[in-house]
């Protein structure tokens, strides 16, 4: 679980510097003009918001149906994988080595 957690915080710190140089160097609206008029950059966009909708089913399970899921989900949504990652590893500290409450959290199966 160890090597896990390392490979998740390594994924978050990447996609948070990812995110900051983005948002230092280049335009949004303008690159995300462009992006939206390209057929490859539609369906990588949907490619990744179908991702992020099976982690957000993910969460909701492990989590059940409360103000909380609904953030993270919102978050997800707006910030994407590093959210996921920042959730991840929230939740691997939790599960205190468990790979089972890691993947279903309080719920006894």
């Amino acid at each position: 679980m160890r090597k896990f957690k390392f490979f998740v915080s390594l994924t978050a710190f990447i996609i948070f510097c990812a995110i900051l140089y983005g948002f230092s160097f280049a335009s949004f609206k303008e690159e995300g003009k462009e992006l939206l008029s390209l057929s490859w950059g539609v369906i990588t966009l949907i490619d990744i918001y179908i991702m992020f909708s099976l982690f957000c089913l993910w969460v909701v399970f492990r989590e059940g149906v409360n103000l909380k899921s609904f953030l993270i989900v919102i978050l997800v949504m707006l910030l994407g994988s590093l959210t996921a990652s920042l959730y991840t590893l929230y939740a691997l500290q939790k599960s205190k080595g468990s790979w089972k409450s890691f993947w279903l959290g309080t719920k006894n199966y």
